[in-house]
């Protein structure tokens, strides 16, 4: 599959997924679009790291260290002669280790909010908690002129 390309506020393409890591500039936060059978763009822009076909071809597969047959108690045969290991066969689409690249601005915009409505939330907690202590006292109050205490010695 194709995918169209915004970058420097153009849209380019359309390119194979292999090809789309020599961009200048391309990131997995880049805007692609898939190519439509009739060779136009969709509607549907994402960042590249959305698409798990596009995430799979820009991130290198690692490399399998090979255990050599002396290196494996499996590979011996009964009597101790080795015997040959099959080749792994290599997964559809190799799993993508690859993240996002981070947006700390956002995120930090969102921690100050977050931490503007928790010192907001301390704010009345605080006047709450003062308010609750004049009930208190309040009710002590009351319940001492309702129910007085008897005089001593009686």
């Amino acid at each position: 599959m194709r995918y169209w390309v915004h970058m420097n506020n153009e849209v380019c393409g359309p390119y194979e997924k292999e090809k789309l890591s020599g961009l200048a500039n391309f990131s997995l936060s880049s805007l692609i679009c898939p190519e439509t059978p009739a060779g136009g763009q969709t509607s549907s822009w994402k960042e590249a790291s959305a698409y798990p076909e596009v995430l799979a071809a820009l991130s290198p597969a690692p490399a399998k260290p090979r255990v050599t047959a002396a290196e494996s108690p499996l590979e011996l045969t009964m009597r101790g002669s080795l015997i040959s290991v099959p080749e792994p066969k290599e997964p559809a689409i190799a799993p993508s280790k690859a993240l996002p690249e981070a947006r700390p601005e956002p995120i930090r915009e969102e921690l100050d909010q977050l931490g503007a409505r928790l010192a907001s939330m301390a704010d009345n907690q605080s006047r709450l908690l003062k308010r609750l202590d004049s009930l208190e006292s309040a009710v002590a109050d009351l319940k001492a002129l309702l129910f007085p205490k008897p005089p001593k010695g009686l």
